[in-house]
């Protein structure tokens, strides 16, 4: 992942190649990150931006992926530091085959995400 602009502490422009083992290819994605939050969630949005113009640069050799996710975080049990509830929507322009591909792309997205803004995933216990 690639930052090309920092529009605010909340929202990026990112440029992702991401590369499908199934099918043996890359894709690129020029995206528009952000997050809000709404009550005690935080929602990340990617949006996928009009890839247009870069394309007439670039040629049509590279491939552009669409697409529209969000992904919500909100605490599971506000008397407990460690879990949340993660609430997942969007879509993408892609074929049935890739779509196991696609599945494991957002289940890592939303690990990622979480390990950061809720609570690691995996953490050593502490020593005492």
């Amino acid at each position: 992942m690639q930052v090309l602009q920092v529009i605010s502490r909340d929202t990026l422009v990112i440029h992702r190649v991401l590369f499908n083992p199934q099918t043996q290819s890359s894709s690129n994605s020029l995206e528009l990150l952000w997050r809000v939050r709404l009550g005690n969630e935080y929602v990340i949005f990617d949006s996928a931006l009009q890839h247009n113009a870069v394309q007439q640069c670039l040629g049509a050799s590279y491939k552009w992926t669409q697409m529209t996710t969000s992904l919500g975080f909100a605490p599971l049990d506000a008397h407990r530091d460690s879990g949340c509830l993660l609430r997942h929507g969007g879509w993408i322009r892609t074929s049935i085959t890739n779509v196991d591909y696609w599945f494991m792309e957002m289940f890592f997205m939303a690990l990622r995400f979480e390990s950061t803004m809720a609570a690691p995933v995996f953490a050593l216990p502490s020593e005492e």
